[in-house]
């Protein structure tokens, strides 16, 4: 499914053709920083083998707060039973201290109310995982250093996403490593078992662009 230009702090919302001004869930400085944010399927591009490449260097995406963009490139019902997934991310180029990841559970309601989940990492060794209701994120774990995050450019790391049915939380694994596993519950008003996935950057306001550009790579395991 692919929906054009929409925030992703609104997943699969109806609303098309906008940019929005919001809290960004990769910011390194102080909280309340904003980003510009939009749905852009033509910078994640699919490959040969099912795997997707983001790149740009356009300047268009340059502005003193930075962009978010993501795409949307499963769509799964929330009556689905919740299946693990795996995917290897890789950023080769781009600013280290802005994240990249998951984003799933994305799901909008018959009122048009909209939620989703999303893990990032950086290039530094962290991560975080956030919530996301009607447009407005949250933290359920702000960045925080995990040894199992291997660092720097063009490194691969895997992120696997499960469920933990007993417990009915979630967990995230990095690398294949049970040592790593974080565990988090969705807790907020608009909770899903399931939902459409996809994948997210965050371009930093000094990326210089065009000179330099951002590339991440996403494939599922």
């Amino acid at each position: 499914m692919h929906i054009k230009c929409i925030s992703i702090l609104a997943a699969v919302c109806l609303i098309s053709g906008c940019r929005l001004t919001l809290k960004d869930p990769a910011a390194t400085d102080s909280a309340g920083t904003g980003t510009t944010t939009e749905e852009t399927t033509s910078l994640f591009k699919e490959q040969s083998d099912g795997s997707y490449t983001f790149e740009t260097n356009d300047s268009a995406y340059t502005n003193k707060d930075g962009y978010t963009l993501w795409t949307i490139t499963q769509t799964i019902s929330n009556t689905q039973t919740f299946a693990p997934f795996s995917t290897a991310v890789v950023k080769s180029h781009g600013n280290t201290g802005y994240g990249y990841g998951v984003i799933f559970n994305a799901n909008t309601n018959s009122s048009g109310k909209t939620s989703l989940l999303c893990v990032l990492i950086r290039t530094t060794g962290e991560f975080a995982v956030g919530k996301v209701e009607n447009g407005l994120y949250s933290d359920i774990q702000y960045w925080t250093e995990n040894s199992y995050i291997k660092q720097g450019l063009g490194v691969d790391n895997i992120i696997t996403i499960a469920k933990l049915n007993e417990s009915n939380e979630y967990s995230v694994t990095f690398n294949g490593s049970s040592d790593s596993t974080v565990k988090f519950s969705d807790t907020g008003s608009y909770i899903y078992s399931n939902g459409s996935r996809g994948y997210v950057v965050v371009l930093a306001p000094d990326e210089n662009f065009p000179t330099n550009r951002v590339v991440v790579s996403f494939a599922e395991k």
